[in-house]
């Protein structure tokens, strides 16, 4: 009973924070009387229109798709890690296996989700945000514009054709193992190429055909020799490996790794990467800003979780009487 009422009312914020759309609700289990069991059937719905909202709930989706203009918000990810403010009305975050957004779709956001594999994008003006992806953030031949915020990035953005126009800010991309950025196949080489902004990111990983990208206020954690490639355009970057050159102006070299972040230890796996007291990159950046994901306009919200409130402690009593029933609700807002 607790559980649904809890569920209803954060429905209930929800449909007052986002009063201007159609929202429905989204939901793989019976635990919560939802509208749909997967994004795809909520597309198939001649009910669901081009602009609607589906609130997605926590639990494990599969394969999904989105074939339709709609907006997503799922629960965010690493939930439970960043304290007790950081919960939801669970821990479970909105899980798929792989999410394809399909040619026909554009102009939508979708925030919130955690993907195991990866997000392939075919279609354009996409915006990612808050979204966690343990592989790749693909844009297909048919997509040519997608911004990405507040983003954890596992692998990379991968390009598999020319002349992609991205922006991306406040993200971490990249183990050092392999590309943050990287264009091609595995079947054909398909030469690739972004352009666009990248700015107050942590990078792991080297950089492919990135003609055009202004890199700014980023922390390149890549620990080998570092080439900046040809066509990009770097600016009060901070990289921990040594240059080869460096073709910029105001960035900082060989900075020692232990220095930048408070680190692992005791830390969740995306507060590992906020700025030491007393780190070379707090004010390094263009304007005095932080360098870093946690730094400029938008920082990096932990375990991204989506701008709308959510509920982090409920008490109710067992009974009520005829006064009512006395209820305490904590509510978290997440800008």
């Amino acid at each position: 009973m607790k559980k649904l009422f809890l569920f209803h009312l954060i429905l209930f914020i929800c449909t007052l924070t986002l009063s201007a759309q159609n929202q429905w609700t989204v939901s793989p289990t019976t635990d919560f009387a939802a509208d749909f069991p997967s994004i795809a059937a909520a597309c198939a719905s001649s009910q669901v229109q081009a602009g609607d909202i589906l609130l997605v709930n926590g639990g494990t989706y599969g394969n999904d798709t989105i074939s339709k203009s709609i907006n997503i918000i799922g629960t965010g990810y690493f939930l439970g890690t960043n304290g007790i403010e950081d919960l939801q009305a669970t821990t479970i975050s909105a899980q798929f296996d792989n999410l394809e957004i399909e040619e026909m779709v554009s102009s939508i956001y979708v925030i919130g989700v955690d993907v195991q594999v990866n997000i392939n994008i075919y279609g354009t003006d996409i915006a990612i945000n808050r979204c966690r992806t343990n592989n790749n953030i693909i844009m297909h031949s048919t997509c040519e514009t997608i911004t990405v915020e507040q983003c954890y990035i596992q692998i990379a953005l991968f390009a598999y054709s020319t002349s992609k126009n991205i922006n991306v800010n406040n993200s971490y991309i990249g183990a050092s193992s392999s590309y943050s950025f990287r264009s091609g196949s595995t079947s054909a080489t398909i030469g690739g190429s972004f352009n666009g902004i990248v700015k107050n990111c942590v990078i792991g990983g080297l950089l492919s055909i990135v003609n055009n990208v202004q890199f700014q206020n980023n922390i390149f954690t890549y620990p080998n020799s570092f080439s900046m490639p040809t066509g990009g355009y770097f600016t009060n970057n901070i990289f921990v490996s040594t240059l080869a050159s460096d073709t910029g102006s105001g960035n900082q070299q060989g900075i020692a790794l232990n220095t930048l972040f408070v680190g692992a230890t005791n830390n969740s796996t995306d507060g590992q990467w906020q700025l030491a007291e007393n780190s070379p990159a707090v004010g390094a950046g263009m304007g005095g800003t932080d360098c870093g994901m946690f730094g400029g306009d938008t920082p990096y919200v932990l375990s991204g979780l989506p701008g709308i409130p959510n509920i982090y402690s409920l008490t109710t009593p067992n009974t009520g009487n005829n006064a009512g029933m006395n209820v305490e609700v904590k509510v978290k807002t997440n800008n």
